[in-house]
């Protein structure tokens, strides 16, 4: 556990973290607790999590968890900032996977709309697993026969 006030963001960093977001991860600590550590490195300087350590002000916290990144030359520092940021926006979803897991997770009683997915009223409907198609193939137009949901991978 590391002091928030001695923890020091990375003032180049290029993610924009706006108070929406702020509020949703807000939410989600609320939600979930801390489940995910902040990266910092040997000096505090902290290498991921700077909206987690926005969102945990605000709510209050004076004290967060920490794993600390060491041997890290300046360069890689640097890049590993944003290359933490950059490389989870190159994931996909699996739309008819994603469909159904929001909807049995509403069934269940959480609000999804308060962590960050906009829902409409064909994607709160449960998941029947065993009419679930194959994992798409990047490249392939999919036609969810559950939902009827089109996309492109």
């Amino acid at each position: 556990m590391v002091p928030t006030d001695t923890i020091i963001p990375y003032d180049r960093n290029a993610k924009i973290h706006g108070e929406e977001q702020v509020n949703y991860l807000r939410e989600s600590l609320r939600t979930f607790g801390f489940v995910r550590p902040l990266l910092v490195d040997e000096s505090f300087g902290l290498l991921a999590g700077h909206g987690m350590l926005a969102a945990a002000k605000a709510e209050g916290m004076t004290n967060v968890p920490c794993v600390v990144v060491s041997g890290l030359s300046e360069a890689q520092r640097r890049a590993y900032i944003h290359a933490d940021n950059k490389l989870a926006e190159l994931a996909s979803w699996d739309m008819c996977l994603l469909e159904g897991e929001i909807g049995d997770l509403c069934a269940m009683g959480i609000d999804m709309e308060s962590l960050g997915f906009e829902l409409s009223e064909k994607e709160v409907q449960p998941l029947d697993l065993e009419e679930t198609p194959a994992k798409s193939r990047q490249g392939q137009e999919i036609h969810c026969p559950k939902c009827g949901f089109e996309f492109e991978v």
